[in-house]
């Protein structure tokens, strides 16, 4: 992990450019028939374990003309996501854990992404990959100092009735 402390905005921008380019990460589209582990069920996209998210169609009914009727594809994703920022605070001056994510879909591959950010499939593991860094400080008996904790809604035209919390914690 590299624990070096950025201060400016240029600082910032440089790490994430360099991030982007160490990256070497691809993607590109394939059909759907071809996504391993997903299937086309019920008129729905979801993977095979029924967890994580799932594609659906929407239309909304409504007394303004402009969404009445309206249909489009969206993301249910009932489970409740983290997203957190470890602060920590030396003296005067305040740091805020911050992490490189690289994901598919992503503009550009990495994005600047809060200090822990998943999903409770991939808390919970079901992806088979590696434990998500750092969640032991937001947890009910966290090694943190929680300063702010609340659900909110996620993106209300791409998530259907998602929540996700936000918590930061203050850390030594």
């Amino acid at each position: 992990m590299n624990s070096d402390v950025l201060s400016t905005p240029s600082q910032i921008l440089d790490w994430h450019a360099e991030q982007q380019a160490a990256s070497g990460f691809r993607y590109g589209r394939i059909p759907l028939a071809e996504i391993r582990r997903w299937r086309l069920t019920q008129g729905k996209i979801e993977h095979e374990t029924g967890r994580f998210f799932s594609v659906v169609g929407i239309e909304a009914k409504s007394s303004l003309a402009h969404l009445d009727g309206w249909s489009q594809p969206i993301v249910d994703q009932p489970e409740i996501g983290t997203l957190g920022f470890l602060v920590c605070r030396r003296g005067d001056q305040t740091n805020i854990l911050a992490q490189a994510k690289t994901e598919p879909g992503n503009v550009g591959a990495v994005q600047l992404a809060p200090s822990i950010q998943a999903t409770l499939s991939n808390q919970n593991r079901l992806h088979g990959g590696a434990a998500t860094p750092y969640l032991e400080y937001v947890a009910d008996d966290g090694l943190g100092a929680r300063v702010y904790d609340r659900l909110q809604s996620e993106q209300g035209t791409r998530f259907l009735s998602k929540y996700v919390r936000n918590v930061t914690c203050v850390v030594d």
